[in-house]
């Protein structure tokens, strides 16, 4: 007669998911060669209670036989003994599981105020880190290192740190995370955040070349410069550099934002005013630092044309109820008057338009027009006291 006996162990905690390969080996005394083995199964669950798949095996090899790894933290194991003897019974002294011994993931940092190697301008570091039980290593505390060699140890439940000491040029933030004693407090690797701290501003711009000497009447009202910055290097010799410059230009001094403008230093500026210009700028570094204004004085007196002929376009040429009037300032106007006249010289109408520098659309009904050709007439008067005049055909059809 066939007679089966088997025992379940109650779960076990592994301490962690398994990483590598497992093994179950147990201590067993048998009666005679003719003894039928033990037979082990084992079965994973990732909670302890919830056991998803049947058992496997059978494992017969009690000096050590290897075991499917399911990656699951919590294990049981059940030994099952069938034979034909009503005698004598085997006998079942230890069983042990092995798995390799893991450490926890190495921790992912991240930071709000200083991005992963790049520039700061901000002494005051805040990080934040998770992860480092992502494979189920039960975290028991931190280990952190700022800068220099001294480590620090935070308890497992803190996830992120305030540091104010940073200083100014390469910082490195590094943190490691310790398993609890089921894993033999074995602590992972670090991980490295390094970041650039700049707090000092860059110097003031020097002007290397300029189309218009300073407090000088030039007629002409494009004006080209090329400027250059320094960053500092009083607290520190890495440096951010200058990342660009920002500028204004009015009657009046007025401070530039910390828009950056130009990140090679040449600034072109058109279409001018006569009279006397404060032009500003200053340097802006790459971590955000601004630098102290360098103000220069321009004297404008345009005596050239305002209004370019080849920017005066009628569109379309041929209308039947309307048409737009288009030209460009190269210059503010006192004053844009727009005559449209018939083919025998006649009046049709007259209006003011607008005399800011650039591009500037006027548009005219002509539906009560008879058809015909009709001329239109820009006159741009200058602040010298010249006129521009450009004359253009357009057609009514209807």
């Amino acid at each position: 007669m066939t007679k089966r006996a088997e025992v379940i162990s109650s779960v076990t905690d592994l301490g962690s998911m398994p990483v590598g390969q497992g093994i179950i080996r147990w201590m067993q005394n048998l009666p005679d060669t003719s003894t039928p083995p033990i037979q082990f199964y084992t079965q994973t669950s990732h909670d302890g209670t919830s056991w998803p798949d049947p058992w496997t095996g059978p494992y017969t090899n009690y000096t050590g036989s290897e075991i499917l790894s399911e990656n699951r933290r919590f294990i049981k194991f059940k030994a099952v003994l069938t034979t034909e003897d009503a005698g004598y019974s085997p006998e079942l002294h230890k069983v042990e599981i092995e798995y390799p011994i893991a450490s926890p993931n190495p921790p992912t940092v991240y930071s709000s105020t200083h991005p992963r190697d790049s520039w700061s301008a901000t002494t005051n570091a805040y990080f934040s880190w998770s992860g480092a039980d992502s494979n189920g290593v039960t975290v028991a505390a931190y280990y952190y290192k700022f800068n220099g060699s001294n480590t620090y140890m935070l308890p497992e439940s803190v996830s992120s740190i305030n540091i104010l000491d940073c200083v100014e040029g390469k910082n490195t933030f590094r943190i490691a995370a310790q398993a609890d004693w089921r894993n033999n407090s074995i602590t992972s690797a670090y991980t490295e955040y390094s970041f650039f701290v700049d707090i000092t501003k860059p110097g003031v711009p020097s002007v290397i070349e300029a189309s218009h000497p300073e407090n000088t009447p030039v007629d002409s009202n494009r004006v080209y410069f090329k400027v250059t910055a320094g960053d500092s290097t009083a607290n520190t010799t890495v440096v951010s550099g200058i990342q660009g410059y920002s500028y204004t230009l009015n009657r009046h001094k007025t401070a530039p934002d910390s828009i950056i403008q130009s990140t090679d230093g040449e600034i072109n500026l058109s279409d001018i005013d006569n009279g006397i210009w404060y032009f500003g700028v200053k340097a802006i570094d790459n971590a955000g630092n601004a630098g102290d204004i360098l103000y220069y004085t321009l004297n404008i007196e345009y005596k050239g044309r305002i209004l370019d002929d080849k920017k005066v376009k009628m569109y379309p040429t041929i209308s039947r109820e309307e048409f737009n009037a288009g030209y460009e300032l190269i210059g503010s106007a006192e004053r844009v008057l727009i005559e449209i006249k018939d083919g025998s010289g006649r009046l049709k109408e007259e209006r003011e338009a607008a005399k800011g520098a650039g591009i500037n659309t006027e548009k005219f009904n002509v539906s009560k027009y008879a058809n015909g050709v009709y001329f239109v007439k820009i006159t741009a008067d200058r602040k010298d006291g010249k006129q521009d005049v450009v004359v253009k055909k357009v057609i009514v059809k209807k």
